[in-house]
């Protein structure tokens, strides 16, 4: 029996050393290499804006299981057909309560025992 893309493991290092490279971006982005070698689900569009101001649909990929430092979440991913590298935005680094280390060079939980959940 196959086991769920959604569970299928992957060594990301030259992604994760890429993560802090990057600014700007509120959703997760995924390179569409990545997409293929786990098998995942892609259906349906978004709109993306260039850092020139145009815009361009790419797919999304559906329900990416996402694990880092102890933490973990499904997100929808905008699957970067160019790309080469892995950009977590806003929404995972706020739902995985993740923050960049004073050093500028790692992400790390806030809490490193618990996920804390802002709600004001």
């Amino acid at each position: 029996m196959r086991e769920p893309a959604c569970q299928r493991r992957t060594r990301c290092g030259d992604f994760e050393r890429s993560v802090l490279r990057t600014a700007g971006p509120n959703a997760l982005v995924i390179p569409r290499s990545v997409v293929e070698q786990l098998g995942l689900h892609v259906a349906g569009t978004v709109q993306v804006r260039q850092w020139d101001g145009r815009f361009e649909q790419w797919d999304v990929a559906r329900r990416v299981h996402l694990f880092y430092k102890g933490r973990d979440g499904v997100f929808n991913a905008v699957v970067d057909p160019a790309g080469t590298s892995l950009k977590l935005g806003a929404i995972v680094l706020q739902d995985l309560d993740l923050v960049i280390h004073w050093t500028g060079l790692d992400l790390v939980p806030r809490d490193p025992k618990q996920v804390i959940a802002e709600i004001e």
